[in-house]
């Protein structure tokens, strides 16, 4: 369980990180790699959406360990 909380966190902050470059840069890392396929944009898009969702639930183990 630890091994999907890891990679799904990594993907939100990913997903941090592409934001941020749009909003400072004017650069949208996934429509570069992903520039011939919509569809593909928009599965990365609901992934790192899912996973954003799910480290949700993550927050109230982190103030349970407190």
């Amino acid at each position: 369980m630890r091994f999907i909380n890891t990679v799904l966190m990594l993907l939100t902050i990913i997903g941090g990180f592409n934001w941020f470059t749009f909003a400072v840069f004017n650069f949208n890392i996934i429509a570069t790699i992903f520039s011939n396929s919509a569809v593909g944009q928009k599965i990365v898009y609901v992934i790192v959406g899912l996973s954003a969702l799910y480290c949700l639930s993550l927050i109230k183990v982190v103030y349970k360990s407190k």
